[in-house]
């Protein structure tokens, strides 16, 4: 990592000698440019030498990564060879296998089966209007179907309510914001009243003394 920086760095000061030495040249410093020059020649010299150093790091890196791997598979090749097979448990691991893959068969044959009857149940009742067709439907005829249908299970059921209740509290949730509202607008309304009240009892006492002045200067020109 030293190295490469170093490289990075070489890089950058001698791109950096080139640009004063063309600005030098342009401004006639030809001298100046000429001496910049000679820096940047000795740079590319130093970089040259880091760039066969960082090579020279790179291809150890390479020949260390590549013995540490055909060491690795000399490991995993020796552990293999030491592993036994023994056919008494291999046959024992067949009958197993057997076993399991019959009791999976029957156990896939009857959740077939019940999925048709639970499709045959909802076919039934499709032009019953049911909670998930609209939040405002009758909800007492989808609990009567859930109540009588033998094809939901019980994980069904308990997937169903879990939704139902994510809906009543997204319900809950809305009508109490919606009460907030409407209690903080009507608070703000109230303070309006109230203002307005109080502006007009200064209006009236305002315009009561405005005609008991009248009253008075029609009285003393009297």
């Amino acid at each position: 990592n030293a190295a490469r920086l170093r490289l990075m760095r070489l890089t950058e000061a001698a791109e950096n000698l080139q640009s004063r030495a063309a600005m030098s040249i342009q401004v006639g410093k030809e001298t100046e440019a000429r001496e910049l020059l000679i820096q940047k020649k000795k740079l590319m010299q130093a970089l040259k030498k880091s760039k066969n150093r960082i090579e020279a790091i790179s291809l150890k890196e390479t020949q260390l990564i590549g013995q540490v791997a055909i060491q690795r598979e000399d490991n995993i090749s020796d552990s293999c060879g030491q592993i036994h097979f023994v056919s008494a448990k291999e046959d024992t691991v067949e009958v197993s296998k057997s076993k399991d893959s019959s009791i999976l068969s029957e156990q896939s044959e009857h959740q077939d089966h019940d999925a048709g009857n639970y499709e045959d149940k909802l076919s039934g009742d499709s032009e019953q209007p049911t909670f998930l067709a609209s939040v405002s439907s009758d909800m007492s005829n989808f609990v009567k179907m859930v109540d009588s249908s033998e094809g939901f299970h019980e994980h069904i059921l308990e997937n169903l309510d879990m939704q139902l209740k994510l809906l009543e509290t997204d319900i809950e949730n809305f009508l109490r914001s919606q009460s907030l509202k409407e209690e903080t607008k009507q608070k703000q309304m109230n303070e309006k009243l109230e203002k307005l009240s109080e502006i007009l009892k200064d209006v009236l006492s305002i315009r009561e003394r405005i005609a008991s002045m009248v009253e008075t200067r029609v009285d003393d020109g009297n």
